[in-house]
């Protein structure tokens, strides 16, 4: 007996579902069909009948009833002779049989079935007769339809047999489908199970098919690629939060000690909770920071998005920032290609957070007399290019992709104010934004270019 869930299974459920439809079809065909053709032997057979009664009418109008009644006992000796299908029969008025058969079961007046017993068994042979007046007489002339029968008959059997040929075909083809896509549905089952246990380097099996099955183990394979990656970065967050923040805290903890102990002999102690409270800003700036990211990463602001004027933005942006530049000893400059004033999709905070960590990572990283160059350009036919360049040390390549990393800092930047995560805000605000984000060397120093996809990113457009 095969499973139960078999039965329950889309494909055998949709052949079954198919195989009735196609019966019906079939049923309704075949009984448009048969009637057609039973219509046109019958009708065929009453004119054949309708013919020979009119001829022995006229017989009986040329030759008189001694005519008549010799044409029919001929007619039906020879009948007789050579097994003949046809029949024919004289009575008068009170019923009694001038001429031919005397079998025949209640005539009725017209064209319709006669019986007439066969003599060897209890059954009856079926004809279709015309029984009407001759003269004073009654007339009736019959042919066999046992013919029009069997062609009924043959045809309604192979009905039947076409009917049980297709439904085994479709059961089988059904459930040949059924354990052949229940098999690939468990492995992908089986797939999925080993990533809810926690084996998340488990990929959905994919064929040389490449049928919508497979499109759709691609799609949910993307997605554990995209899954397996958080879950990388979550365990690398956290190996990194217990690296990184165990010194604050342990200077704040030393701090606090140092705070108590001065306020139990009565010293001033503000220096020492100044301290506490910048250790305390650096922490919670940090945690901001990675919650910030966990939100982008999650797709959180999206509803925030809008038709932004990168001209406008970057321009603006890089007016503001001239005086914090020039503070630091840097040199912070626009290049615009001329008249060219993209506009994309996307949430003008965002991106404003996103060219502010680019150029204080470059301030905060160079020596003084650096140059920091913002650029926007066209980037081939439908795509935007904004870059924010540095003449300064640059970043190693072997650390381009590491420094994109939650809190990872480079050996000679730990001395400096940060905590690693500016570089991995800008990531996360790029990935929101569907931007292709890369690190360069400037030669000398690093070019963090940002390709924005197309022009105009509103869906709406």
């Amino acid at each position: 007996m095969l499973p139960a869930r078999i039965w329950r299974n889309t494909p055998a459920r949709t052949a079954l579902l198919f195989t009735a439809l196609f019966l019906g079809v079939l049923l309704i065909a075949g009984f448009v069909t048969f009637n057609s053709i039973q219509d046109e032997l019958s009708d065929r057979l009453n004119t054949r009948v309708m013919e020979r009664f009119h001829e022995l009418e006229n017989e009986f109008g040329e030759e008189g009833l001694p005519g008549l009644i010799e044409r029919i006992n001929n007619l039906d000796a020879a009948a007789a002779t050579s097994g003949s299908n046809g029949l024919v029969s004289l009575t008068d008025d009170q019923g009694t049989v001038l001429a031919g058969r005397d079998d025949i079961i209640s005539p009725q007046t017209g064209l319709h079935k006669v019986r007439v017993a066969r003599p060897i068994d209890a059954e009856h042979d079926s004809y279709t007769a015309m029984h009407g007046p001759v003269g004073e007489m009654k007339l009736t002339v019959g042919i066999n339809s046992h013919d029009i029968d069997e062609v009924e008959e043959v045809m309604l059997e192979n009905m039947a047999w076409a009917a049980l040929a297709i439904v085994l075909l479709a059961v089988a083809g059904g459930l040949l489908l059924s354990l052949r896509l229940q098999t690939r549905f468990d492995g992908l089952r089986n797939a999925l199970e080993k990533v809810a246990t926690g084996q998340w380097d488990t990929r959905l099996p994919i064929t040389a098919q490449k049928d919508d099955i497979d499109d759709f183990s691609g799609t949910i394979n993307t997605t554990l690629d995209r899954l397996q990656g958080l879950m990388e970065a979550m365990r690398q967050v956290s190996a990194d939060i217990a690296h990184d923040l165990k010194t604050p805290l342990a200077r704040l903890y030393i701090s606090i000690e140092q705070a108590l102990d001065l306020l139990e002999k009565g010293k001033d102690a503000k220096p020492d909770l100044q301290s506490v409270k910048e250790e305390a800003e650096t922490i919670n700036a940090t945690f901001e920071a990675l919650l910030s990211i966990a939100q982008l990463e999650g797709g959180a602001r999206k509803d925030r998005f809008r038709n932004v004027d990168l001209h406008d933005l970057v321009s603006g942006f890089v007016d503001i920032y001239q005086p914090v530049a020039e503070e630091t000893g840097c040199n912070l400059r626009l290049r615009i290609q001329p008249d060219f004033s993209p506009t994309i999709w996307g949430d003008k905070d965002l991106l404003n957070q996103l060219l502010a960590n680019l150029v204080e990572n470059a301030l905060r990283h160079c020596p003084i007399g650096t140059d920091v160059l913002v650029e926007l350009e066209r980037a081939g036919h439908s795509s935007v290019l904004l870059s924010v360049s540095d003449n300064g040390p640059g970043v190693p390549q072997a650390d381009r992709e590491k420094v994109l990393r939650r809190l990872y800092r480079l050996e000679r930047s730990r001395t400096t104010p940060g905590s690693g995560l500016g570089l991995s805000l800008v990531k996360a605000i790029a990935d929101i934004h569907n931007v292709d984000l890369t690190l360069t060397d400037n030669q000398p120093g690093l070019r963090v270019s940002l390709t924005f996809d197309s022009i105009m990113q509103s869906p709406n457009k």
